[in-house]
């Protein structure tokens, strides 16, 4: 996580030897300050915390990074909804939730997290099948403008049926927008740079931005 509570309740980033403690758990939380990932703070266990809380991959660390940089009240936000708290990814003002998503997750998960935060993107991360050739673009098909194919991702995310949200798969320098996908994997979608969907994010987060 980016964003940590210091003894005053403001929101701090990690630096070496600064003390923080976790705004869902409200336990302690240790700063990461090393040479290769942003620096970040890690619980000593996750075992209290948020029940869809997970290990960080630089992937991740890194679109929170871009989010924190423009402004980070976007990041990290804990959502309190019918009695329960979970931290969103990222929260933009009039967009909605940003959901960034590395390891795999049930169906069931899925829909309780779309149910509790209601207007919600998801971005999953698909660099590892996108470089081995295991997604890969079909038939290309016209679709509103936009760079459109068939997909099929052998071996892929079965739940991902599932999902009613926009749903946006990162192939790294580009991003798989996904107008349908069934239970084999294969669907169709369109093509957008990374560059133009970050660019669209910020302009979001601009545009509406917390205090």
């Amino acid at each position: 996580m980016l964003i940590a509570i210091d003894e005053n309740d403001n929101r701090v980033r990690a630096i070496p030897g600064r003390a923080g403690r976790c705004p869902v758990c409200d336990t302690e939380v240790i700063p990461k300050c090393g040479a290769i990932k942003p620096w970040h703070w890690a619980h000593r266990t996750l075992d209290t915390c948020d029940t869809w809380s997970e290990g960080e991959t630089d992937w991740h660390l890194g679109w929170k990074q871009f989010v924190a940089d423009i402004n980070p009240n976007c990041v990290e936000r804990t959502i309190t909804e019918g009695g329960k708290r979970h931290r969103a990814d990222i929260d933009v003002p009039r967009f909605g939730v940003i959901e960034i998503q590395h390891s795999s997750i049930s169906a069931a998960e899925i829909i309780e997290r779309e149910n509790f935060y209601g207007r919600m993107i998801w971005i999953f991360d698909a660099r590892d099948a996108w470089r081995k050739d295991r997604l890969e673009l079909c038939t290309p098909i016209r679709s509103g403008g936009y760079r459109g194919f068939t997909f099929r991702w052998k071996r892929g995310r079965k739940t991902l049926k599932y999902v009613r949200r926009p749903l946006w798969l990162d192939l790294g320098t580009t991003m798989l927008r996904v107008d349908d996908i069934d239970e084999t994997c294969s669907g169709c979608g369109h093509i957008v740079e990374k560059d133009d969907m970050k660019r669209m994010i910020a302009r979001k987060i601009r545009e509406g931005c917390y205090a």
